[in-house]
């Protein structure tokens, strides 16, 4: 794992295969995404190393419900019970409704491609397969300002997910998977969109950076890649180009 604090109380952790974050006001905070459903002894080691402890934890915010960003909240719940809050249209899918992700024969078809067979096998021990629910995930909508540590404002940007958000914290933009800066299977640095099979609505996706390039924000911190240092205009410009 790598912390990088970027300002505001934003403590960006860096995993093997996907990212969480760290939002921090003193002695309590609250937990951006949480990885896959092995990663909860990941989490709760990066709290540590931030100088805190799962007692301060108050709040869970999740990007979206796919297994990589939502996997470890039930066992970070067996322990500390606190709010789950998700997108407004991602409910649905985070209590195991339906589900909006990419699955085995997506993986499959891509396994002849460069890096998606160490991939792959990873996020299956890291329980990629598996089928998480979390029932009681409170929905908050687009522009709401959640009263948690941080303080975060809430961004719908539908496409990766129906009910994709992204988080703005003073200039830290926490963008999830609707901009990323790397991903295991990408082999490539720098601002950028998933591949496109993970997607639930490509048109939505692409559509969405456009509400990313409107807001102020010069830190982008995703959910896939390191820690990026640009206006988020601009690093949405270079996407698109």
């Amino acid at each position: 794992m790598e912390l990088t604090e970027v300002g505001d109380g934003v403590i960006a952790v860096r995993g093997r295969d996907v990212n969480w974050t760290i939002l921090r006001e003193g002695q309590r905070f609250t937990l951006v995404d949480a990885g896959y459903p092995r990663y909860a002894n990941d989490i709760r080691n990066s709290v540590r190393r931030a100088g805190l402890t799962m007692a301060g934890l108050e709040a869970i915010a999740v990007t979206h419900a796919h297994i990589d960003h939502i996997g470890g909240v039930p066992a970070i719940l067996q322990t500390t019970q606190v709010p789950v809050y998700v997108g407004e249209p991602e409910v649905p899918m985070a209590a195991g409704a339906w589900v909006e992700s990419a699955g085995p024969i997506d993986v499959a078809l891509n396994l002849w491609k460069p890096r998606y067979v160490p991939w792959s096998m990873r996020i299956t021990l890291a329980g990629g397969a598996s089928h998480v629910k979390v029932p009681a995930a409170v929905g908050v909508a687009d522009g709401t300002v959640l009263d948690v540590p941080g303080h975060p404002r809430v961004i719908l940007t539908p496409g990766h997910t129906s009910g994709h958000i992204c988080l703005q914290v003073g200039e830290a933009l926490l963008t999830g998977d609707a901009l990323i800066t790397g991903h295991a299977v990408s082999g490539r640095v720098g601002p950028q969109m998933t591949a496109s099979f993970f997607h639930t609505d490509g048109d939505q996706a692409l559509a969405a950076l456009d509400r990313l390039a409107a807001v102020d924000a010069s830190v982008i911190v995703p959910g896939h890649g390191a820690v990026w240092h640009q206006p988020i205009r601009d690093a949405v410009a270079a996407v698109r180009g």
